[in-house]
């Protein structure tokens, strides 16, 4: 395992010299102050390149590479999770993911659905990937898996998870694999991988990726020939297998004035797609398109221009995300006159939603925003938050962010929330929704240039606009989100569960529960391992027959003694002499004479025994006093 030793330990750190020294933040939760932030790392190498996704449950992955120009033994991709709390959870330094020497690239990161991350980046050889399970730990092995060797790959790739613990990725050259949970690659060898792009076409780029709903995958990307760009889409399900137009792309945009740039893509939530692109048809208008899941335009034909009309707009630097009906809201950034950042919602059918683009910001006040890819997200109400830097001649770049509603209005203060005010550049701010109205920045920071050169700094933002801890479903305030609170009402930071049963100490009704047992949410055992209708928890005799007939604390009976009990006793009345009875329950009589074994011949006949015993005794006392009777009349005539 490389040793990160560019990525300083605080207590180290004060050690160092004073100008290192004064420029290291603490360690710690959100920051509420758009002068401090909450860092990432800082280093003295350069890192860069950073991605960030949410977990689903409050928390919040990250990636970035370390360039080891300072320290070159540290050089390559780390990852970091941060809890809903804004603390780092894998050290101060984080993990790298892999052990393999030389330049490491690009990082990109899903989640896993299973409390880990996939990291797919470039490295010799080509796309490489790893998973991370939830302590950090690797799980494809120290380097991870090739899946699309250096052959088929000279530039980037994009990344989605298959919505069962792997990733598909697909390089800006083309190809596409998918590694599967245990790391294996399903789809084909990494030397051998699915081409989507054209035969016929020059080398693609811009290319985006969205999960297809159902394990497979939708791409788009710049078709380049000699006189056209045009934006093309595929689909490629499952098992790999092209489904869409024969193989061939599926082709969007207009063909007579095609220069399409940085198409972006989303699912559609019914196996299809949305994609929005830029065109320079010459007036650089966003377009945007709608496909279904065989690959059919569902909008108007050549796409839905959601820019005004009206003027010019040189728009720039497109978002998109859903609205979570089979919409969509797309932003740009407008460097014509109106100057500014916007926003315009699409409609399942295809219309624009709003009579004009939101402005998120813009005027006299706006300064000139630099480009940044994906800078838009769902905010889990049918809106947007969408981030974007803004600088000036003086080079000090700040970030801003806006939340626009699914009507269009504007719910941050106008301009925008300044994010990060600390002096110098910052630069490639993404952000990453948490669906309750929140979301966490990330950025590359020159802060601290001087001492430690290029470092990454994020920052929360609350629903409504705030700087600090993003919101999540929290009913007890302990910091720790309802879906892995395992105490959901009742205060308890530390989560401790000493019988490991997935329910607090603190609301544990039943702190002894034996392991592996299902319980319910009080903590006690659902389980009845002898299926006699009283759980393992309160059962005081586990093992007792499921015919039994048992108590409250699950114990049988046996009323008649015979070793039987009741409820599995067919002959529940066996007399209490009997000493022998079969595995019913019923007296046995090995000798055949009408009495069971253990019982004496009084208890038989006219005496308390039964069988054919009985009956035939009366008959013959019956012949010998009518015979008794004749005898003595007889005598009395002599």
């Amino acid at each position: 395992m490389m040793c990160k030793a560019a990525v300083i330990p605080l207590t180290i750190y004060l050690a160092m010299a004073c100008i290192v020294a004064s420029v290291r933040p603490a360690w710690a939760a959100w920051s509420d102050d758009p002068s401090i932030n909450t860092p990432v790392v800082v280093a003295v190498n350069n890192q860069d390149a950073h991605r960030i996704t949410h977990d689903g449950h409050g928390g919040y992955y990250v990636v970035w590479e370390d360039r080891g120009d300072v320290s070159p033994a540290s050089a390559g991709i780390y990852a970091q999770y941060f809890s809903a709390a804004g603390d780092p959870q894998w050290g101060a330094e984080g993990t790298p993911v892999g052990d393999a020497n030389g330049w490491q690239r690009d990082p990109l990161v899903v989640s896993d659905g299973v409390g880990g991350m996939v990291v797919s980046w470039r490295a010799s050889g080509g796309v490489h990937a790893q998973r991370l399970d939830a302590d950090g730990s690797r799980l494809w092995g120290d380097d991870g898996v090739l899946v699309v060797s250096e052959a088929t790959i000279n530039d980037g790739a994009v990344l989605i998870s298959d919505g069962v613990g792997g990733a598909i990725v697909a390089s800006f050259e083309g190809a596409a694999n998918r590694v599967a949970a245990d790391g294996t690659l399903p789809w084909a060898p990494a030397d051998d991988p699915v081409w989507f792009r054209g035969v016929a076409a020059c080398q693609p780029f811009g290319i985006d990726i969205a999960s297809d709903g159902t394990g497979g995958a939708i791409v788009t990307w710049v078709e380049g020939t000699l006189n056209q760009d045009r934006t093309a889409v595929q689909r490629i399900d499952h098992d790999g297998q092209l489904l869409w137009n024969g193989g061939d792309p599926v082709l969007l945009n207009d063909p007579v004035e095609a220069y399409a740039e940085y198409p972006t893509i989303i699912p559609d939530g019914f196996r299809g797609a949305i994609v929005a692109w830029l065109d320079y048809d010459p007036d650089e208008h966003v377009y945007i398109q709608r496909v279904d899941s065989a690959g059919a335009a569902q909008w108007t034909t050549y796409g839905v221009i959601a820019t005004p009309m009206a003027q010019r707009p040189r728009a720039t630097s497109i978002g998109l995300a859903s609205n979570g009906e089979g919409g969509a809201l797309v932003t740009w950034i407008d460097e014509s006159s109106a100057r500014g950042v916007f926003a315009q919602g699409v409609s399942p059918a295809g219309n624009l939603l709003w009579s004009a683009p939101a402005q998120l910001s813009g005027g006299s006040a706006f300064k000139k925003s630099s480009e940044f890819p994906k800078k838009t997200v769902e905010d889990g109400s049918g809106g947007c938050i969408a981030i974007w830097g803004e600088y000036d001649s003086s080079a000090d770049e700040a970030i801003l962010a806006q939340r626009v509603d699914a009507d269009g209005g504007v719910l941050w203060p106008a301009g925008g929330v300044v994010v990060c005010s600390a002096p110098d550049r910052k630069w490639a701010p993404r952000i990453a929704g948490n669906g309750y109205g929140g979301a966490v920045a990330i950025w590359s920071d020159n802060r601290s240039a001087a001492a430690t050169g290029t470092d990454i700094y994020m920052q929360g933002l609350t629903a409504d606009g705030a700087l600090g801890t993003p919101p999540f479903p929290d009913v007890d305030g302990d910091g720790v989100p309802d879906d892995l609170d395992n105490c959901v009402h009742t205060d308890n930071r530390d989560q401790s569960d000493d019988d490991g049963d997935g329910v607090g100490d603190v609301c544990d009704d039943c702190p002894n529960t034996a392991a592996g047992d299902p319980v319910d949410e009080d903590g006690c055992s659902t389980a009845d391992d002898d299926g006699d209708g009283v759980l393992n928890d309160q059962d005081d005799c586990p093992g007792t027959a499921a015919c039994a007939d048992v108590d409250a604390d699950g114990c049988p009976s046996d009323a008649d003694g015979d070793g039987v009990v009741d409820g599995c006793d067919d002959c529940p009345e066996t007399p209490t002499c009997a000493t022998n009875v079969d595995a019913n329950g019923c007296a046995i009589d090995s000798d055949g004479d009408g009495s069971p074994d253990g019982c004496p011949p009084a208890e038989q006949g006219c005496c308390g025994a039964s069988g054919p015993v009985a009956p035939l005794g009366l008959a013959i006392g019956m012949l010998l006093l009518a015979r008794l009777g004749g005898y003595r009349r007889a005598r009395q005539r002599r």
